[in-house]
């Protein structure tokens, strides 16, 4: 009997903020529906020789992100910073990224990794992505 899918978020150092854990549940729900990879090659199959994931599935989710969001977003750019280990604890979990509803599922998991996160830890990038307008002497003319 093949062994069940486990949430991503599962054995990770840190609390999810509910946001992430909602993101989380979500993504294994769709990977449940989708069916786990059993076949070991086809799971190896996902990484390239450099045993990093592949390109085409890296790109479809790059894709995705810019024709959902734009791709000049911050939460965009830091998706794109912090996606391999996720993609990659996704490979190992077995999860089916031949299906375009996982892929797109775990593409927002990640920008709740980086929008949402974990209790205690920041997740709003540069001091300009917190102006509160009161930054001495800052501001454009």
């Amino acid at each position: 009997m093949p062994t069940p899918l486990r949430n991503l978020l599962e054995g990770y150092e840190g609390k999810p903020t509910m946001g992430l854990q909602h993101a989380g549940d979500s993504l294994l729900k769709v990977a449940v529906v989708a069916g786990r990879v059993d076949d070991i090659e086809v799971a190896k199959s996902y990484f390239d020789e450099d045993g990093k994931p592949l390109t085409t599935i890296v790109k479809s989710i790059h894709d995705y992100w810019g024709k959902t969001h734009g791709s000049l977003k911050g939460p965009v750019q830091n998706g794109k910073n912090a996606l391999e280990p996720w993609l990659t604890g996704a490979i190992i979990e077995r999860y089916n990224l031949s299906n375009d509803k996982v892929v797109r599922s775990l593409a927002d998991f990640v920008l709740s990794v980086v929008t949402d996160g974990f209790v205690g830890k920041d997740t709003t990038g540069t001091q300009m992505g917190n102006f509160t307008e009161k930054w001495r002497g800052g501001g454009f003319g």
